[in-house]
C-alpha cells in the first residue's frame, strides 16, 4: 500500500475539518514561521541545528502549510526529552 504524501494527508483532513493545521496566505509567511518554529523546537530539545521543515502549497484552497520533521529532530544524539506537541497546530511527521 502506498503511503500518502503530506499534501494528500492535509487535503483529506480538509474534508473533515476547516483547519487541519496552521495555514498561511503566502509562501513567505509560512517560510518565516517555519524558520522561527524550527529554531524554537531545536532549542527546546537541546539540538544543535534547527528542525527540518518544508513549506507545502495547498492548491485547493490557495494557502500554504509548514510541515516539520520532528522524527528526525528527536533521532539526533544530542536531543533531550520533552513535549512532542511543541510545534502547536502545525503538521508534524
Amino acid at each position: 500500500m502506498r503511503q500518502q504524501t503530506v499534501l494528500e494527508r492535509i487535503t483529506d483532513r480538509l474534508q473533515e475539518t476547516k483547519t487541519p493545521c496552521k495555514l498561511y496566505k503566502t509562501e513567505q509567511a509560512a517560510e518565516k514561521v517555519g524558520h522561527k518554529t524550527a529554531k524554537m523546537a531545536a532549542e527546546y530539545f537541546s539540538a544543535n541545528e534547527p528542525m527540518l521543515f518544508s513549506v507545502v502549497s495547498i492548491p485547493s484552497i490557495n494557502k500554504y502549510a509548514v510541515t516539520f520533521n520532528i522524527t528526525e529532530l528527536l533521532s539526533r544524539p544530542e536531543t533531550s526529552n520533552g513535549y512532542l506537541g511543541i510545534c502547536g497546530d502545525h503538521f508534524t511527521y
